[in-house]
């Protein structure tokens, strides 16, 4: 078997320009392939940013859009378990234009209660990353100040002092200043404050959601009944959930997105095949001479299969180790790339068993591929192989 592998080698050469365009796509299919489906995972087990274990949120049991009102906070903070809380407005407005790589979470929040809520996060020099504890209080006493995450400084070249200026949507137009900046696993999000949103809306006094921090992981099921059964009877009932579970609502305004995932990775799945098949087809057609030669030397019609079958393996093999190595590596290291969502996939990551897996799963379909030219060629009659004109 090692005497054939300088005849594998030579084969797999013998039309470089198509070996290596074959290569080519069949690596950027299973790239994508690989990305798609971690993402899918991704979305199934969305992970969690440290000290979010002990964080509730609570909602309108309609829909998570629609408001509250603001007198609820009181009462939640009197309830046993609870260790702070802060009231919500989600803003829909437009940063320059309405296009994806302008979309960030805009939240309007009583300043003061940020760093309470959020302890995992740290106040930084949006320029450096190092520690700035002063900025917390310039943002607290400036009413139209805002404090946004490194990562959309970092993107969009903002420097602190910059005036911020949103096109509401149902809401009025806001302009504020940016006063802090904060850093840690969840870094894409956007805080001004809460009263100067009201002072425009008109005093509405009402609220998206509230974000609730427990004293003990232990007490957030007894905190969510007790919240719960509050405002049972109130004229807004509530439903008290995880950040998790909440993170679900947002993947549900997208709506299916993993069958769009899924048909989308299947149709490079059927790209891949295709590609494969087309370049199998037209080897097996120019080697008929060749395999026809080989068996009046002896070789069998099985023997010759497996031969053949030894240089797809090899072929598709490369070329999914390939896309499925650029996929692990491009999303294991921070950069622009990393920031699927504008923060939304949080922490993604590709699997390293999916990777792996990516390269079976490259080689199975090369074989499927495979298999109906390579059968035909090598069952042929010797004698019509040898005549045929290619």
């Amino acid at each position: 078997m090692l005497g054939l592998i300088p005849y594998i080698r030579n084969n797999l050469l013998r039309n470089r320009r198509r070996t290596i365009l074959t290569l080519l796509s069949i690596a950027a299919s299973v790239f994508l392939v690989v990305v798609l489906e971690a993402i899918l995972r991704h979305l199934d087990d969305m992970p969690h940013v440290d000290g979010s274990e002990r964080r509730l949120v609570v909602r309108r049991n309609t829909n998570f859009k629609d408001s509250m009102p603001q007198t609820y906070n009181n009462k939640i903070r009197n309830v046993k378990g609870v260790k702070g809380t802060a009231a919500i407005i989600l803003y829909w407005g437009i940063y320059k234009e309405l296009r994806a790589e302008y979309f960030f979470g805009k939240m309007a929040i009583d300043a003061d209660t940020l760093a309470e809520n959020y302890p995992e996060t740290r106040v930084v020099d949006p320029v450096t990353g190092a520690p700035r504890p002063e900025l917390t209080d310039e943002f607290i006493k400036d009413r139209r100040g805002a404090s946004a995450g490194r990562g959309l400084y970092q993107k969009y070249g903002w420097k602190l002092g910059d005036r911020i200026t949103f096109q509401g949507i149902g809401f009025p137009d806001v302009e504020v200043t940016l006063r802090s900046c904060y850093d840690g696993q969840e870094r894409s999000s956007f805080y001004f404050h809460r009263d100067y949103l009201d002072e425009l809306m008109g005093r509405a006094g009402q609220v998206t959601f509230f974000n609730i921090i427990c004293n003990t992981i232990e007490d957030c099921p007894l905190v969510a009944a007790r919240i719960d059964a509050e405002f049972a009877n109130s004229d807004a009932p509530t439903v008290t959930e995880t950040e998790r579970a909440f993170q679900a609502q947002w993947v549900s305004m997208l709506g299916n997105v993993r069958v769009l995932l899924r048909s989308i990775a299947l149709a490079c799945a059927f790209a891949m095949v295709c590609v494969a098949a087309n370049t199998l087809a037209m080897s097996a057609r120019e080697r008929a001479h060749e395999i026809a030669i080989m068996k009046t030397l002896g070789f069998t019609p099985g023997a010759l299969l497996i031969l053949l079958l030894i240089e797809v393996a090899v072929l598709c093999g490369l070329a999914s180790a390939a896309g499925a190595g650029a996929a692990k590596l491009l999303f294991q290291f921070e950069g622009p790339w990393t920031d699927i969502g504008n923060g939304f996939l949080l922490g993604f990551r590709v699997p390293a068993w999916l990777a792996l897996a990516a390269v079976p799963f490259g080689v199975f379909v090369g074989w499927c591929a495979a298999l109906p030219p390579f059968l035909r060629v090598t069952t042929a009659p010797i004698a019509p192989a040898l005549r045929r004109i290619v």
